[in-house]
């Protein structure tokens, strides 16, 4: 094991440690406070754009579709980590408290994105691992940041974390133009990585398709890449 790693997997393993409690604040804060993630932020619709607009001059035999997830890639819980992390508390607690308030802003850029599918008459799924009962919390938080939304169109856990089952119903029906997320198992090919070094050869094997159907958004605050370590 690589040193760099190690000490990683040592620092994280330190749950209630001040070096824990330090990287989450600096992860936390460059979320929501530096230019770079908002610029990273902008990039990641504005290509996408620009993708599906090259998309819209060739015909397509099943209607077109794009599929997003949603914590971290169209709606920003960071202030609910802010919280976490003023009053000393993990994840999850109050995090159903936090989902049921509908508090969650926009992510920079989606709003925009998201409208400008509307417009062209493509349909926008949402494939997200909030549980099911939060349903009404979610559609509702959508539609109060103005994203154009279908309930029967978000596509919420059930029984697995794995979204490998619900983007198949969604393929069935409909050509994907795109997949926007935060995290690997956000995007197909990618729902049995179990370890580092998996995760990263599956990323190179792959490559071709970030920037054209993958699209990434900046998540250093949680996500799979934390528990693989």
């Amino acid at each position: 094991m690589k040193l760099s790693v190690f000490l990683l997997a040592f620092l994280f393993s330190c749950s209630h440690g001040n070096i824990k409690s330090l990287a989450t604040l600096y992860s936390t804060a460059w979320f929501q406070k530096a230019g770079e993630a908002k610029a990273l932020q902008y990039q990641a619709f504005n290509l996408a754009k620009q993708k599906i607009a090259s998309q819209l001059k060739t015909k397509s035999k099943l209607p077109r579709a794009v599929v997003f997830d949603i914590d971290e890639t169209v709606l920003d819980n960071s202030p609910y980590q802010a919280k976490a992390i003023d009053e000393k508390f993990e994840y999850p607690h109050l995090w159903k408290e936090w989902i049921a308030s509908g508090n969650c802003l926009a992510i920079p850029g989606a709003k925009e994105f998201l409208q400008f599918l509307d417009q062209h008459k493509i349909t926008i799924f949402y494939i997200s691992n909030r549980k099911l009962n939060q349903m009404e919390s979610t559609f509702e938080n959508l539609k109060r940041v103005g994203f154009p939304v279908l309930k029967e169109n978000i596509l919420l856990r059930e029984k697995t974390l794995n979204k490998s089952e619900r983007r198949s119903v969604v393929l069935a029906h409909y050509n994907v133009l795109l997949y926007m997320g935060d995290n690997l198992t956000d995007f197909p090919g990618f729902d049995d990585v179990t370890s580092w070094d998996d995760r990263n050869e599956r990323v190179v094997k792959n490559q071709s398709l970030f920037g054209d159907k993958f699209i990434v958004l900046p998540n250093p605050v949680y996500g799979d890449w934390m528990s693989v370590l």
